[in-house]
């Protein structure tokens, strides 16, 4: 895991100057963090969670960075973020079922991830001061990746059709 993040980050580290680049944040499931823990240890290695892990967001099931992509990543993210598996439920009933005027995106358990982080923070006032430590207000232009569509349709029916919150 993480080698299209870093394919995308070396792509814009090579066309923008260092002040345009984005605010890089990385997001995985909370039971699988494994950049997380590292970027927390802060001793610039890879860290191994151990245990049995276990996610409904199976293209992020990892437990130990990538050899290769980890360094990339370690030094040009800003955040590391995770979320639960109801925040990522959330996140693809939200985008199965948009505000009037938005396009519906299908996005599976692992594509959905990186919207239903920015969209609880958004959305959550618990959540303020990770707001300000992102930068985020009514001016950030925000941009979010999803890398799957509906690759369970059972589940993705349960949540985004069955036990759709909107």
């Amino acid at each position: 895991m993480g080698s299209l993040a870093v394919g995308i980050i070396l792509g814009l580290e090579e066309r923008m100057k260092p002040e345009e680049l984005p605010v890089i944040t990385i997001v995985e499931p909370e039971t699988v963090a494994c950049y997380y823990l590292s970027a927390q240890k802060a001793d610039g290695k890879r860290h191994h969670l151990e245990g049995l892990t276990k996610t409904m967001m199976a293209g992020l099931n990892c437990q130990t960075p990538s050899i290769t992509a980890w360094p990339i990543i370690r030094d040009s993210a800003k955040f590391y973020g995770t979320l639960s598996e109801d925040i990522d439920a959330e996140g693809m009933a939200r985008l199965g079922h948009p505000l009037e005027g938005d396009p519906k995106v299908v996005s599976g358990e692992s594509g959905a991830a990186g919207f239903a982080y920015v969209y609880e923070i958004l959305s959550n006032p618990a959540l303020a001061k990770d707001r300000a430590e992102l930068g985020l207000d009514q001016n950030s232009r925000i941009i979010v990746l999803s890398t799957e569509g509906n690759t369970d349709p059972d589940n993705y029916h349960k949540i985004v059709d069955e036990n759709n919150p909107f």
